[in-house]
């Protein structure tokens, strides 16, 4: 059975207090998305229409009618719209193999938290994939904001590659739907797009950057690039990055908290279980910008 939070201790460590208080090693993506909590694993959410709103135009009369109102006339009717949506929460859950009680009286405490924050990072793991094929709408370009990097950022001595371009044009996508590329926003990168960045400023046009050159050598890393910072993370899908609004274009929706459990079979061992529930939302399509062909 599985003990209660107060009974569920190993060795003097109490696993659900552990867990909850560990800060994973691993990326957060749960940091850079919006968060809510439901109630029920069946919820309801909605997607917003972006851009700006205006009223619906006529016959011969194409122009926004909320320009130029005649004096004394009614404003013409404008209205967001939003599409409702039903999502499914989704549970993700590892549990360690039983440990003998013979093996719990001998083992270094050390050894038998490493296995249970090894865990957590393991599960949140999961909830990182999840997040970010969401918040990459599974890297489909349908619905949502899109463009095509002039070369693959690896191309061997960055010929044609014209990385700000890339980017400035993804963030110019967002500033046609009314957002504000120049706030909060975040660049998702794999490692190797990272790599190739900081060869490409420093290497290539380090000579052509005042000062950016001995930055990066002193830093040893970049933290933002074109007004966006940079999420590196090995989550990333090969060959494409992501434009997003930190804290605005996907939700969290959490059911249920990263949680731990000791099982006890008595006299034989115990064994540790972590899980955590919820789903992602891509609520805001039009605030991400999905770069291809990198």
């Amino acid at each position: 059975m599985a003990d209660i939070s107060g009974q569920a201790d190993i060795r003097g460590i109490s696993v659900d207090r552990l867990v909850k208080g560990y800060k994973p090693t691993v990326i957060q993506w749960a940091n850079y998305v919006a968060k809510a909590k439901v109630t029920t694993t069946e919820f309801r959410w909605y997607q917003k229409t972006t851009g700006f709103i205006a009223p619906a135009t006529t016959t011969a009369m194409t122009t926004n009618l909320g320009s130029n109102v005649a004096f004394g006339a009614r404003p013409p009717i404008a209205e967001q719209s939003f599409t409702r949506q039903t999502g499914y929460t989704k549970k993700f859950m590892l549990e360690t193999p039983w440990i003998s009680d013979e093996d719990i009286a001998s083992s270094d405490v050390a050894i038998l938290a490493t296995n249970i924050t090894d865990m957590v990072d393991a599960v949140e793991q999961l909830k990182n994939i999840r997040i970010w094929d969401v918040i990459s709408n599974g890297r489909s370009t349908s619905g949502i904001n899109t463009n095509a990097a002039a070369a693959a950022w690896d191309t061997a001595s960055f010929t044609g590659v014209t990385m700000v371009e890339d980017v400035m044009e993804g963030k110019e996508n967002l500033r046609t739907y009314g957002y504000n590329p120049d706030q909060n926003t975040v660049l998702a990168l794999d490692s190797l797009r990272y790599r190739k960045l900081i060869e490409w400023l420093v290497e290539t046009k380090g000579a052509n950057m005042v000062n950016w050159s001995s930055v990066i050598a002193q830093k040893g890393k970049v933290i933002e690039f074109c007004g966006c910072e940079l999420l590196v993370d090995t989550n990333v899908t090969d060959n494409y990055g992501l434009i997003f609004i930190k804290g605005h274009s996907a939700t969290w929706r959490e059911f249920m908290p990263i949680t731990a459990a000791v099982l006890t079979e008595p006299l034989i061992g115990k064994k540790v279980r972590v899980a955590t529930e919820g789903e992602a939302t891509l609520d805001y399509p039009r605030s991400i910008n999905l770069i291809t062909g990198m």
